[in-house]
């Protein structure tokens, strides 16, 4: 697990860490400096004391509701005079498209300083030369002499509440039109690449046939006895019997070797004398090979009238036998010349003569079982994957030979009378062992569901590829009749390696066929260029748009941004920096996906990947591997700093140099955020869904060059993953020969590569150069994290994402991994001790309980505790959409285990409507049960739709902050007068 440890710093040879302890390793002090440093400043542009403790606001994912919720939460600060508080922003997914657009609000050299942000947030209506003058529309219109109008900003958001499809059918069409292209581009590459592997696999079959046509006239013969092969429904590749050869040579030997290993022929309790207790499984082996050697031969002869199958049971028992034997020996022999003793103190024995076959010498018998364990896998997985290559391969050639022979329908009538039957009875044991006792069906699982849809989409894909190799083969002529065509088929061999080392080599294929570019820009024009003022600006108080400066579909200068200038990493980026306006410090989270740790090719059961932010001072990924970025925008170290020859993540990052990585903008990054759908989800990541997502090309992840090559860095056999650093051993069975077989394949075909583990959902993390990258919501959705991280002493989280029975999820993620990463629990004071609080009544009350934000129906509910009360509000029953809330926001205390005497107060914003909102917002609650809490799948908002998120985010906002007069330090520390709760108690 990915988490603090303070023990044995000094091992890991990093002064600070020795120094600071576990916050050093989770968050260096050179970091934390250079984040003060900025911090001063902008609080100096805020008009913000210097003191005051720090404040984090962080946007969680959600898409399109998230940031118009979130949106209107912008506003409230604003309007109560917070929004200069606000020190540091962390985005996640749809949090981050508002939370771009107010740091690029900040860049904007129109906009002169936070007032000015707070004239765009204030004003929610356009503004007209008639109403310039008075109050914040007058500020904002005369802020637009020359400039932009607020309103007009305002009024882009609010129309591009459909930024996919903003102009209706024609952006879908051409929306269309990209996806397709994408998707026939995707199809084209790996089907070359497919087509190759099984125009490849008819090279053996076609040297075979010309050179011993009679002994392949046999094998066919054999092949036709197999099921279904009488019938003529299926024509049996010969690669089956390349299957069943390696099951009887390999998988099996491998399965009895393991029993038969023997630690001490000693060890009987004969003593020791005679052969011993545990060398019987040997001696019973060679007996079994002996009996059904002989009673094969016996079975065979011709004087012996037995069925051949006898003969042929018998001979493959012997041969397996043969084979264990043979197993034995090497195992046996690796044991003594290879193996070295599990305890050091056990001193290396030499084997007396012909000893080494009967016993293994002291503390190997372990080592030994391990190791047929781990060739008993691999050869599963190779007979797991010829036989699904010869299945393919049948059924390709019996579609071709039907074809050819004009017998395509009658062969599909009897395979869909022969998948009916097994439907029938796939039914019945369902109902047998799954039904009801009503007698419903059962329903079958998502999961379960898309394994069959992707087993059922890519066995069809393939049949027909494995078809057309056929055709090529026999020169698409009649298997009956036709001869085969070698010239043709080498052709065809040159033709598509050909094809497929330059579609491998043309690495920008890999992020331009998903749809990362257009999600990406149309997210940027529509967030980012809403203060653009090509697209909103004002001329003598009125409204002059550029020609084609309205049409979000259409690309204008200045929307987008780089990531140096964006955090003003170099000081002639601009004349006035953003932190000089006030701007807080944004921190946008990515998840690094890792399904697969990248070194041991253990699989990741759990979290599957590692979240990664960036920020003005560097990257931050995992718990303890960060990049500092100085203000120069060179390198100033990577941390830790040293780990003994371990593993660091940047360990290419050098100082004094620029950052190696691929520089991506703002909203590239900003789009990687909110990268929701795609074949790598984090924790919820599996094979069947990556496979649907990947043929489909519902890719909207991205493969990022981190510039940190893996054979640069310091261990080479230490786990890379999100999981830190695990024990170096020695590698599992095989793996030296799966690497050398990658690299191979990686080094002809390197894109499609990356496509295959893609579509095997088969990441491996920061272990390679390039990362894949997605929703940071796949690893923590509120944004949370990494201010957990910092330890701020006021921790605002605004969670909007799709909750509507208020399960909480994305919270229960956050508070888990705060404590499993950064030893911080996390405890939410109940409405006993919000009531003990010195907040102000009216904030008082818009606060309860994690329970009490749940929609009801609610009752009073008679529960004692020792304070004396007897009655408690509980909900009643289970959540009901069209019920109320009776809170919106929550407040929890925050305590850390290496650092007692540090408290953070998390306040806690969701979503819910408690029954004193404006009237529209009830009134399309009350046409739309799921409101406020309606699929993220739904990214098209209309009008009524964006207006009553925004203005529900606005109405929460204003309650919790309460009296402009009061500022937001109100939520720290607001039982320090109090008695201890019963968690601290």
């Amino acid at each position: 697990m990915d988490r603090l440890d303070v023990s044995g710093l000094e091992a890991d040879g990093d002064p600070e860490a020795q120094s600071g302890g576990a916050w050093e390793l989770a968050y260096p002090r050179a970091l934390r400096d250079r984040e003060q440093a900025l911090l001063r400043r902008r609080r100096k542009g805020a008009g913000v004391a210097g003191d005051d403790p720090a404040v984090g606001l962080a946007l969680s994912g959600g898409g399109i509701r998230s940031a118009t919720f979130a949106l209107g939460v912008l506003q409230g600060l604003a309007r109560r005079r917070h929004l200069g508080a606000i020190d540091y922003l962390s985005t996640v997914s749809g949090g981050g498209y508002i939370g771009a657009f107010l740091g690029r609000l900040y860049t904007r050299e129109q906009v002169t300083d936070i007032d000015d942000v707070r004239a765009v947030l204030e004003c929610d209506e356009v503004v007209d030369a008639a109403s310039r003058g008075s109050g914040v529309a007058g500020k904002a219109a005369a802020a637009g002499e020359g400039r932009f109008a607020a309103g007009q900003v305002f009024r882009w958001l609010r129309e591009n509440g459909r930024h996919l499809a903003p102009n209706g059918s024609g952006d879908l069409v051409l929306g269309g039109a990209v996806i397709l292209r994408n998707f026939l581009a995707l199809q084209i590459v790996m089907l070359v690449l497919v087509t190759l592997l099984f125009l490849v696999l008819q090279g053996p079959r076609l040297a075979a046939e010309l050179g011993m046509p009679g002994s392949w006239a046999a094998i066919d013969s054999a092949l036709a006895l197999l099921p279904l092969g009488p019938a003529g429904i299926l024509w049996w590749s010969p690669w089956v019997l390349l299957a069943l050869g390696w099951l009887i040579l390999a998988v099996i030997p491998l399965g009895w070797s393991y029993w038969v290993l023997a630690g001490d022929f000693t060890g009987g309790p004969e003593g020791p004398s005679g052969l011993g207790h545990n060398l019987r499984p040997l001696w019973g082996l060679l007996l079994v090979l002996a009996v059904f050697l002989v009673a094969g031969i016996w079975a065979a002869l011709p004087v012996v009238r037995v069925n051949p199958g006898v003969a042929l049971f018998c001979l493959a028992v012997s041969v397996i036998a043969a084979a264990t034997v043979m197993l034995q020996a090497i195992v046996r022999r690796r044991a003594w010349t290879g193996y070295r003793p599990e305890r050091q103190q056990l001193p290396r024995e030499t084997p007396d003569g012909p000893l080494w076959l009967a016993r293994l010498p002291a503390g190997s018998e372990h080592q030994a079982r391990r190791e047929v364990s781990d060739w008993l896998r691999n050869g599963l997985i190779v007979f797991a994957v010829v036989l699904g290559v010869a299945v393919i391969d049948t059924f390709g050639q019996t579609l071709y030979r039907v074809v050819a022979e004009g017998q395509l329908l009658a062969w599909l009538g009897m395979l869909i009378g022969a998948l009916a039957m097994a439907g029938a009875a796939g039914r019945r044991l369902a109902l047998l062992f799954g039904g009801t006792p009503g007698g419903e069906r059962p329903s079958l699982p998502m999961g379960v569901a898309a394994a069959l849809a992707a087993a059922a989409l890519y066995l069809s894909v393939l049949t027909l590829v494995s078809a057309l190799a056929h055709g090529v083969a026999w020169g698409f002529g009649d298997p009956g009749v036709a001869q085969r065509s070698p010239m043709l088929l080498i052709g065809a061999v040159f033709v598509a390696l050909l094809l497929s080392w330059l579609f491998g080599g043309t690495w920008s294929f890999l992020n331009r066929s998903t749809l990362h570019a257009m999600y990406t820009a149309r997210l940027a024009r529509a967030y980012l260029g809403a203060s653009n003022p090509r697209r909103v600006p004002t001329v003598n108080g009125k409204p002059q748009v550029e020609a084609r400066g309205g049409d979000v579909t259409h690309p204008l200068p200045d929307d987008d941004l780089s990531l140096d200038a964006y955090f003003d990493r170099n000081d002639t980026v601009r004349s006035t920096s953003p932190w000089d306006k006030g701007a807080p410090l944004h921190l946008i989270n990515v998840t690094v996906n890792e399904t697969v740790d990248g070194r041991s090719n253990i699989q990741q059961n759990d979290r599957k990947g590692m979240g990664l932010a960036v920020g003005p001072a560097g990257i931050s990924t995992g718990v303890r591997h960060h990049v500092y970025i100085g203000p120069d925008g060179l390198v100033k170290n990577a941390y830790p700093l040293a780990l003994d020859g371990g593993f660091r993540v940047f360990e290419s990052a050098r100082p004094s140099v620029r950052y190696p990585g691929e520089d991506l903008s703002l909203g590239a990054w900003v789009g990687i955020s909110g990268a929701a759908f795609s074949t790598g989800l984090g924790s919820r990541t599996n094979l069947a869904m990556s496979l649907l997502a990947g043929f489909f090309n519902l890719r909207l992840g991205y493969w990022w060059d981190s510039g940190m090559p893996p054979e640069k860095r310091s261990d080479p056999l230490a786990v890379a993953g999100g999981n830190e650093v695990s024990e170096a051993g020695a590698q599992p069975a095989g793996t030296a020969a799966r690497h050398r077989l990658t690299r191979a394949f990686e080094s002809l075909f390197p894109v499609q590569s990356y496509l295959v583990d893609e579509f095997l959902a088969r990441f491996r993390g920061v272990a390679r150069r390039w990362w894949y990258l997605s929703d940071g919501g796949h690893f923590e959705n509120l944004g949370g994290y990494e201010l957990i991280r910092r330890r701020l002493p006021l921790i605002l989280i605004v969670d909007a994402e799709a909750d509507p029975d208020y399960g909480f999820q994305g919270l229960a993620n956050l508070v888990r991994k705060a404590r499993l990463d950064f030893g911080a629990e996390v405890h939410f004071l109940d409405d006993h001790e919000i009531a003990q609080t010195t907040l102000p009544d009216q904030v008082k009350t818009q606060l309860g309980s994690l329970e009490m934000l749940r929609r009801g129906p609610w009752q009073d509910e008679p529960v004692p505790d020792s304070t004396g009360r007897s009655r408690r509000r509980r909900v009643f029953g289970p959540p009901q959409r069209a019920g109320r809330s009776l809170a919106c926001a929550a407040l929890a205390r925050v305590r850390y285990d290496h650092d007692p005497e540090r408290v953070s107060w998390l306040l806690y914003l969701k979503p819910a409507l408690v029954g004193d909102e404006p009237a529209d917002v009830q009134h399309y609650q009350s046409h739309h049960p799921d409101f406020p809490h309606e699929t993220t799948a739904d990214q098209f908002f209309d009008e009524a739709q964006w207006e009553s998120y925004r203005r529900l985010g606005l109405h929460i906002a204003e309650k919790i902050c309460g009296p402009e007069r009061d500022g937001l330090t109100r939520f720290v520390d607001p039982l320090s007068d109090e008695q201890p709760t019963p968690e601290k108690a």
